[in-house]
């Protein structure tokens, strides 16, 4: 293929996630907030992000078969998911309401109120000021009106609580603040990607898994989730400790602390990482090492945490403890351990913890090299995306930002089949379907076509791991020697 050709098959395949952002803000104006949800275009949603993902994926298999355009790789990756991020960014909401407890915690900080003080329905009746005065305005009761589970206390931690901060000091009670803080953490991400790649040697062509991935663009650019902080910490984790195990020195090590407790006080979840980089870190630098991360990330965690214990833990674990306990939804390894099991939610957990605990001694067995950290950070986070009980397409944003260091098939159907969740919503607003008795089925079908083709390719892959030599780091020295040979 002679690279004229490249360049045009590149640009068309580019056309792909630019024509799904601007999909999106054709479309946004027709998903009005709790009216006309049968007439929601939906359907027509899926046809856009099906020609995102299809410009996507021919992308991924020119970038891993070497094929590239015309020009410098980075500026083709990077400038075409910049634009289709841009022609998203004026777009509404489409199913999505969590935005706007995002803009209540963030204007409850600005205004010195704990936000796990009050549930939104308890801010509607009794705010302190000067938040009670910001709520008589016509925009905040808006929002208010529009928050999910409103009896339900906030579940998002001390770097979620600032980000949404921000986001209310740039455009005060609405979601478009958020959007934009959400959006540039997702640009940086992008970013520290193409730096990573550099770094461990791979491909820059290959951060077009992350910079055009439909999921990222419908998830930040629409839907303004905060799980682009994740990713944006989980890549510099990498970093960091790549450069460490390289240079050595304590400042990299302190910077991988950093952000592997910016990670867990974005999101709790990046916690299962822990066996995986406390092991690298035991390996490559010894007991001292080890001590020092944890001592960091543990000490950055409580003090971000403090200010908020005021109100008692009991209260500010209120509204996770009830996500935990009662969440489900587009489930599927979750759902066949709910029907066979008397106890699926401490199951789902004991197998997230073995798996973490496996994907550590994995990587002990073939060395600690930064390219087996990579292997063993994007199988842990696999693991406990596909047996939570509620499996949302954002909370992908930090599996899918790992795993452009480790392309893999099951990765990119991933991207392509989690838009079949907002099908969900379409067989729950006809009428005729729940006349008929045919939401549950359907349902319980499209959850199947989601999570059937990702564990069939997984077993194809035979497991994350497989394609690791099995060589063992016996000191750090040694370990460094062989990341070298990598």
């Amino acid at each position: 293929m002679n690279p004229k050709t490249r360049t045009f098959l590149w640009l068309l395949a580019g056309t792909g996630p630019v024509v799904f952002g601007a999909g999106m803000t054709l479309l946004g104006p027709q998903f009005v907030y709790g009216e006309d949800h049968a007439f929601r275009p939906i359907p027509q949603f899926l046809a856009f992000y099906a020609a995102g993902w299809a410009g996507f994926a021919a992308a991924v298999w020119m970038a891993i078969r070497r094929q590239l355009p015309l020009g410098r790789p980075l500026f083709w990756i990077v400038g075409i998911g910049i634009i289709a991020r841009l022609v998203a960014l004026p777009s509404d909401l489409i199913q999505e309401n969590d935005c706007y407890r995002y803009v209540l915690d963030g204007h409850a900080v600005v205004s010195g109120v704990n936000p796990f003080r009050y549930s939104p329905e308890d801010v509607a009746r009794d705010a302190p000021e000067p938040l009670r005065s910001e709520l008589q305005r016509d925009d905040a009761q808006l929002v208010l009106s529009r928050i999910g589970y409103p009896e339900i206390s906030t579940i998002y931690p001390p770097a979620a609580q600032a980000a949404f901060a921000l986001g209310a000091a740039i455009v005060p009670w609405h979601w478009m603040g958020q959007r934009i803080v959400f959006l540039l953490a997702d640009i940086a991400t992008m970013l520290l990607i193409m730096a990573a790649l550099r770094r461990f040697g791979l491909p820059v062509i290959n951060g077009v898994f992350y910079a055009w991935n439909p999921i990222i663009i419908k998830e930040v650019a629409n839907s303004a989730h905060l799980d682009s902080l994740v990713g944006l910490f989980v890549m510099a984790i990498l970093i960091a400790m790549r450069n460490w195990g390289e240079r050595g020195g304590m400042p990299w090590l302190g910077v991988a602390s950093l952000a592997f407790a910016g990670a867990v006080l974005s999101k709790l979840y990046p916690l299962v990482l822990f066996p995986v980089l406390a092991v690298y870190v035991l390996d490559r630098g010894g007991m001292r090492s080890l001590f020092c991360f944890v001592g960091l990330s543990t000490a950055t965690c409580v003090l971000a945490t403090l200010p908020f214990f005021g109100v008692g833990l009991d209260r500010v674990a209120a509204g996770l403890l009830e996500y935990g306990r009662d969440w489900v939804r587009n489930d599927g390894a979750f759902g066949i351990l709910e029907a066979t099991m008397p106890y699926p939610r401490p199951t789902a957990g004991a197998i997230v913890a073995i798996g973490a605990l496996v994907a550590a001694w994995r990587m002990v067995r073939v060395g600690s090299n930064p390219h087996a950290l990579v292997t063993a950070i994007q199988g842990t986070l696999l693991i406990w995306f596909l047996f939570i009980p509620a499996v949302f397409p954002w909370y992908a944003i930090g599996l899918l930002a790992v795993s452009t260091l480790r392309i893999r098939a099951w990765g990119v159907a991933l991207s392509g089949l989690w838009c079949l969740y907002y099908m969900l919503f379409y067989l729950e607003y006809q009428e005729d379907f729940h006349a008929a008795g045919w939401v549950d089925r359907w349902s319980i079908r499209v959850q199947w076509l989601q999570h059937a083709p990702i564990w069939i390719l997984l077993l194809s892959d035979v497991w994350p791991w497989k394609d690791q030599p099995n060589r063992k780091a016996r000191t750090p020295g040694t370990a460094k020697a062989a990341d070298h040979a990598a």
